[in-house]
């Protein structure tokens, strides 16, 4: 209500639609959505457990080939309900709330003006997922719930459920736009996992969170390697978080400005070409952002909006609008939190 209300005093975001300008780069773009992993529990960046062992020697062997990349990034929020919807509309600066409702700069929307199918299949409780409309739920031409396979509407389910969903669509098929969006590793931490699949033994909330970001691992391997056995080079894998979580053998919060709530990982692959040239523009970046993977997708379908820098960036806190405060980001200093209802 805030938001639709117009009480904001930040100026607000808006962007046209983008041009197409050619045709899509590469015909089938899936994105994993993450959820709740910070890069800080990841092994590929110095964390001392193997939690991803997969996409960390998958970095490491095409490491000097330019189809992959791993980097630690900056989430666009710390919390699901803003970080993804900023995500899937490329919103880069606060109070872009008419912007998201419009759907000018939404992926969904942009995939289907350029004729792909569009799949957003998630493990996420259907009652939590109020956020859909901002995600871009008009475009979505196939949506698919745990609740459409028997669940509660409050319960979620294990990702790897999503597996053979994701192996029935024919991506020879036209083209195909995919989200696949995890339950991933939101507390209760392992709750949809068995037994087997907690392979950090103690029962602590760090060995659980860290058993289901090795979960998320596999999870990306069968999608990695679903699309390899097909031998074609007309893919974009694109893998991030929503957001991080700061967790201990104790104790554990979401939603602070510490660096493991919003550093999170990102991984793209793609043995396309014109997309391995597009991913040079990250080369040189420490960190990514989010809004950089935004317009990277937009670019590849064959618009003409340019892939952001890593130069500046945000994090938002608990409003689209930015008045609750927000993380400004420059690449040369260290994250200065703003709030814009402290008077000067």
């Amino acid at each position: 209500p805030y938001d639709l209300l117009d009480l904001s005093d930040i100026p607000k975001y808006h962007h046209p639609t983008p041009n197409i300008i050619s045709v899509p780069k590469a015909t089938n773009i899936i994105l994993i959505l993450g959820e709740s992993v910070s890069a800080k529990n990841v092994n590929h960046f110095g964390y001392s457990r193997e939690t991803m062992p997969f996409l960390t020697k998958l970095a490491q062997n095409n490491q000097y080939t330019d189809n992959s990349l791993f980097k630690e990034t900056y989430s666009a929020g710390v919390l699901t309900a803003i970080s993804v919807p900023a995500l899937l509309n490329a919103i880069p600066y606060p109070n872009g709330v008419e912007q998201i409702m419009k759907g000018d700069t939404n992926v969904f929307n942009l995939a289907r003006m350029q004729g792909y199918n569009t799949y957003y299949y998630t493990s996420q409780p259907e009652q939590e997922m109020r956020l859909l409309n901002l995600m871009g739920k008009n475009w979505m031409q196939h949506i698919i719930m745990p609740t459409h396979l028997g669940a509660d509407i409050s319960r979620g389910m294990n990702d790897h459920r999503l597996i053979p969903l994701f192996e029935q669509i024919n991506l020879d098929e036209g083209n195909n736009f995919i989200v696949l969006h995890q339950r991933g590793s939101h507390s209760v931490y392992g709750e949809y996992l068995s037994e087997s699949e907690k392979i950090f033994k103690q029962n602590t909330p760090l060995d659980n969170y860290d058993s289901t970001i090795y979960n998320t691992d596999q999870f990306i391997q069968k999608v990695y390697q679903h699309l390899q056995k097909r031998n074609k080079d007309d893919y974009i894998l694109i893998y991030t978080s929503d957001h991080g979580q700061f967790v201990t053998e104790k104790y554990y919060n979401q939603g602070t400005t510490d660096e493991e709530q919003y550093i999170v990982p990102t991984f793209i692959y793609s043995n396309n070409k014109n997309v391995m040239e597009n991913m040079k523009v990250f080369e040189k970046c420490p960190r990514l952002f989010h809004q950089q993977l935004s317009t990277f997708m937009i670019n590849s379908m064959g618009f003409d909006m340019p892939i952001s820098d890593c130069k500046k960036g945000v994090v938002y806190s608990s409003l689209l609008t930015g008045d609750t405060g927000y993380l400004e980001i420059d690449e040369n200093q260290k994250a200065t939190l703003i709030n814009p209802k402290k008077k000067k």
